[in-house]
């Protein structure tokens, strides 16, 4: 099922509504790897809570993309487009929105598609 856009939504893409579980990294040699939960995607990208300094704004990120019940993945790369702090106390303090890139859209829909 895919979450509509209403006329006053700039996307591009129309949002899945299905949750991935997220396994990211920056492509820095230095970065640890870390996991998240992202439910907020398209073929385009994703936005998705991370812990504050795991990633930066403009990092080049590596993407593992599981379906919650193990059924598939998908390793793509992504860019980190913009980070917003949450006004939370928690590990996952910051959103991020990454653009998908290097990965063709029509691969991106089928992986999305297959999980409904």
């Amino acid at each position: 099922m895919m979450k509509g856009a209403s006329m006053e939504d700039k996307r591009r893409f129309t949002r899945f509504d299905r949750t991935f579980q997220i396994k990211y990294a920056s492509e820095d040699k230095n970065s640890h790897q870390c996991y998240t939960i992202a439910s907020d995607v398209s073929k385009g990208g994703l936005r998705m809570p991370v812990s504050s300094g795991a990633i930066n704004k403009g990092d080049t990120i590596k993407l593992h993309m599981e379906r919650p019940d193990g059924s598939g993945y998908m390793s793509t790369t992504g860019k980190v487009k913009w980070l917003k702090t949450l006004d939370r106390n928690a590990p996952l303090d910051e959103e991020a929105g990454i653009e998908f890139i290097g990965t063709e859209l029509s691969e991106i829909e089928k992986f999305l598609k297959d999980n409904q």
